[in-house]
């Protein structure tokens, strides 16, 4: 790569021998001076347009080279783990060296025009900017300047980024294939005729590199279809691990660093291996119940890959006792999300790309309600609702409890569903749950006290009416404050405090 005659908004030198390696340490440690000033380069060209800077190169554009052969600059993995450790989004950036006459090193860094505002490590916020003499600088941009200074056409979203440390080569053709899968079993088939190139940039893996306009990769294509030694080189938190416990005991852990299709399937596979199934027959029809339903447990990974935290530490977690198991992914709920206003909140996700390929892929629900799938899904065989009560600041936690199963009810509920031709909404699952785990057939008053806080009583009563309208509830007692019970189940026997019991099948 040629250097450039001089500097400019998209140009930088800097020298160590006038920025830092070469000096005293009366100021500090002299690495830490010229590692500040890079990181600095970075995020005021970031926040800018973008660039190259060229380390070991004098203001007059005259390559003197690093004058020091150990300097961690001279390593690409080491320069890389610098910039991404001292920047706020963590930044990724490209690397290049090149060797002069007489054996020293000038290296470019290659920096991409962020999406979003970054920040140094330490909070400072820098833009590249012209002085008034025409000369550029990494200028602070104080609070008041935001709102000019930091505009950006698109919104924060981790999964956009370039991944400008690698490229195309590291997206894999056996990985992309695996995808393919899924998307003829339930995904976007339109994808299915285009060309490898068409098919990642159609699914957002792949954007133009806006210095060079080359095809680089995306974090959600390097996590979607890239080769695991690159997923784990650049993204080593995209991980996995599926535990099984007897009591406190651990009898199984895998551990996998793989792409997000390659570690679904892996999950999956775990899953059904351990998830026990009961079955029943009743009028010559077997039914079977799985301890914890499968489409639950699909779509709660999808949450859990789609919208974790990847610049946070650690992984997907999974972990499954005989009575209960939990999804424990890194970085807690977004802004306005509680774990008591799940169920009407507002679909919005850490990494919309990311889900959007994933829902393309035919891996995630395909209305963009997979919440609704988690919650109705896990009280369908007679279960608990899934529970995110332990969900924190810094991780998402899922717990999904085995009680007593009722192979009646969950019969009931086919049936009525079989016959109304759609689904019973999730509230209205809850009110069914409700009625069911009382002895007697409750009121009004005592479902709303049992359902979460969030479901107003005017929604709980509207749902009523609907589940009576379909017949699919009956109606007793003082008509100004009726008892509801569930129409073909009669009797009960709750088996816990905790927990619904046995119903019998009303012939």
């Amino acid at each position: 790569m040629n250097i450039p005659s001089g500097e400019s908004l998209t140009v930088s030198f800097i020298s160590d021998r006038r920025d830092g390696l070469s000096a005293d340490l009366s100021d500090g440690p002299s690495d830490d001076r010229f590692d500040s000033k890079v990181v600095d380069a970075v995020v005021g060209m970031a926040n800018a347009d973008g660039g190259l800077i060229f380390l070991g190169v004098s203001d007059d554009g005259t390559p003197e080279g690093l004058s020091d052969p150990t300097s961690r600059w001279l390593k690409a993995e080491a320069a890389r783990a610098v910039i991404f450790e001292k920047t706020h989004p963590s930044v990724s950036v490209g690397w290049e060296k090149q060797t002069l006459p007489g054996g020293c090193a000038v290296v470019v860094i290659k920096v991409a025009k962020s999406l979003h505002p970054v920040a140094c490590i330490d909070g400072r916020v820098l833009k590249r900017r012209l002085r008034r003499d025409g000369m550029p600088e990494n200028r602070p941009v104080f609070p008041g300047e935001y709102a000019t200074e930091l505009t950006f056409r698109e919104p924060v979203d981790f999964s956009t980024r370039i991944v400008t440390s690698r490229t195309c080569a590291d997206l894999s053709d056996v990985e992309r294939e695996r995808l393919r899968e899924p998307i003829r079993a339930g995904g976007d088939k339109t994808l299915l005729d285009l060309s490898d190139e068409d098919f990642d940039k159609a699914m957002g893996f792949v954007r133009p590199d806006p210095v060079d306009k080359v095809l680089m990769p995306t974090f959600c294509g390097l996590l979607m279809i890239g080769k695991s030694e690159a997923l784990q080189r650049v993204l080593p938190t995209a991980a996995a691990t599926f535990q099984v416990f007897e009591g406190t005991r651990l009898i199984r852990s895998v551990d996998m660093s793989l792409p997000i299709a390659a570690s679904f399937e892996l999950l999956m596979l775990h899953f059904r291996a351990h998830n026990k199934e009961l079955e029943q027959v009743f009028n010559g029809q077997r039914f079977v119940i799985e301890t914890f339903s499968e489409k639950a447990f699909r779509e709660t990974l999808v949450n859990a890959f789609a919208h974790r935290g990847y610049a946070l530490p650690g992984r997907v977690l999974v972990r499954m006792w005989e009575n209960r198991l939990t999804v424990t992914s890194p970085g807690g709920f977004l802004k306005g999300i509680t774990a008591s206003n799940l169920i009407d909140a507002v679909p919005q996700g850490r990494n919309p790309a990311l889900a959007l390929a994933m829902k393309r892929a035919g891996l995630a629900e395909s209305s963009g309600r997979g919440m609704d799938v988690i919650l109705s899904e896990s009280m369908r065989f007679g279960r608990l609702w899934a529970d995110y009560a332990q969900t924190t600041d810094e991780q998402v936690i899922v717990e999904f409890l085995k009680n007593k199963e009722d192979f009646e009810f969950f019969r009931i509920i086919n049936r009525y569903e079989k016959v109304l031709g759609r689904g019973i909404s999730v509230v209205g699952m809850m009110i069914l749950a409700a009625i069911r785990a009382e002895r007697v057939a409750p009121t009004l008053d005592q479902i709303v006290g049992t359902l979460p806080s969030s479901i107003a009583r005017e929604r709980i009563r509207m749902e009523l009416g609907q589940l009576e309208a379909d017949d699919v509830v009956t109606v007793s007692g003082d008509p100004a404050d009726p008892n509801y019970g569930i129409r073909g189940l009669q009797g009960r026997l709750p088996e816990t405090p905790s927990g619904p019991g046995a119903t019998i099948w009303a012939v």
